[in-house]
């Protein structure tokens, strides 16, 4: 949730759009969600202005599938560093609208995300993906 779905929702709440209960679910997963084998942290994109990045390395398909899911449930960006090839092949089958730079390893989709990831390259070869 950033600052602006945050100011949203102070205002819903005030304008009786939502109540209390309703309010608090939204934001209970701040500042992080824990998925088991990973926490999340929602609370980043307030922070620092960009949501958490998954770092690919070491972590199966499936991992980072529950990771993407958790982060766009709450964010429009996504950004995954180190992303396999064959892991990348099955983010696009689950999010089409990516994009995937297999020099780079970036995989990418609407803003910054959801999905951008960089391989062991220099560190300019994922510039352009990352500089949308």
């Amino acid at each position: 949730m950033n600052e602006a779905q945050l100011r949203a929702l102070f205002e819903q709440l005030r304008e009786g759009a939502v109540d209390v209960d309703q309010a608090l679910t939204k934001v209970r997963h701040m500042p992080y969600e824990d998925l088991g084998f990973a926490k999340v942290d929602h609370h980043r994109a307030l922070r620092h202005g960009m949501p958490e990045v998954i770092f690919g390395l070491g972590k199966t398909t499936d991992e980072i599938l529950a990771i993407a899911g958790a982060l766009l449930e709450r964010s429009p960006n996504i950004l995954i560093t180190r992303i396999s090839p064959e892991s990348a092949v099955e983010v696009l089958e689950k999010y089409p609208e990516g994009e995937y730079f297999p020099r780079a390893a970036p995989f990418a989709s609407g803003g910054i995300g959801p999905f951008k990831a960089a391989a062991r390259l220099p560190s300019s070869a994922p510039a352009p993906a990352t500089s949308r």
